[in-house]
C-alpha cells in the first residue's frame, strides 16, 4: 500500500539519510555539494526546524509503512513591488532506486503543489541538474517549463568552477 503524508519528528532519522543519499547521487553527477563532517546531527537539528515551520514542508512517501522517499517546499514571500504574493520552490525529492518508476515521485510532487495552492502560491521553481536527463524528461511531464539557467563558480578555481543547472 502506497501512503502520501506530511513528514514527522519519528520521521527525522530516514529523511536524514535518504538525504545523505540524494547529495551522494549529486556527487556522482560531479557537482559540488560538500557535506560537513557532522551532517548527521546538523540535518537532524534542520529537519526538526522544518517540521515546526508553516513555511517549509516535508512530505514523504510510504510503501507499506516503509518511507522510500520525500519531498521538501518552502514559501518565500515576494517584495509588493512585484505581482506576486507568494513564491514555491521545490527543494529536494527523493526516491529510493529500488522504489523508482512507481509513479511515487509524481504523487509526492502533486501533494505538495496543493500544499502550495493552500498557502497561496502564485508558481513553483525548481533547479534540476543540467545532466539529469531523467529529472529534466521527470519535471518536463509534469508542466514545469524551462526558464533560466543556474550556474555556479568556484571560487578558488579547481577542476571545475562551472557548471549549468537548468
Amino acid at each position: 500500500m502506497i501512503n502520501i503524508r506530511k513528514a514527522d519528528k519519528k520521521d527525522i532519522d530516514i529523511l536524514s539519510i535518504l538525504w545523505n543519499e540524494l547529495i551522494y547521487f549529486h556527487r556522482s553527477k560531479k557537482n559540488i555539494f560538500p557535506i560537513s563532517k557532522d551532517w548527521k546531527q546538523l540535518k537532524e537539528k534542520e529537519l526538526e526546524w522544518i517540521l515546526e515551520s508553516k513555511q517549509v514542508f516535508i512530505y514523504v512517501a510510504e510503501v507499506d509503512t516503509k518511507i522510500v522517499g520525500y519531498i521538501r517546499g518552502s514559501i518565500r514571500k515576494i517584495p509588493p513591488l512585484y505581482d506576486i504574493r507568494n513564491e514555491g520552490n521545490i527543494e529536494e525529492i527523493y526516491i529510493m532506486p529500488e522504489y523508482r518508476n512507481r509513479g511515487l515521485a509524481t504523487q509526492l510532487v502533486h501533494r505538495i503543489i496543493e500544499a502550495f495552492k493552500h498557502k497561496e502560491v502564485d508558481y513553483i521553481d525548481i533547479n534540476v541538474d543540467c545532466d539529469n536527463e531523467i529529472g529534466q524528461k521527470f519535471w518536463e511531464s509534469i508542466g514545469f517549463k524551462i526558464i533560466s539557467i543556474h550556474r555556479r563558480y568556484l571560487i578558488g578555481g579547481g577542476e571545475e568552477n562551472e557548471f549549468s543547472v537548468e
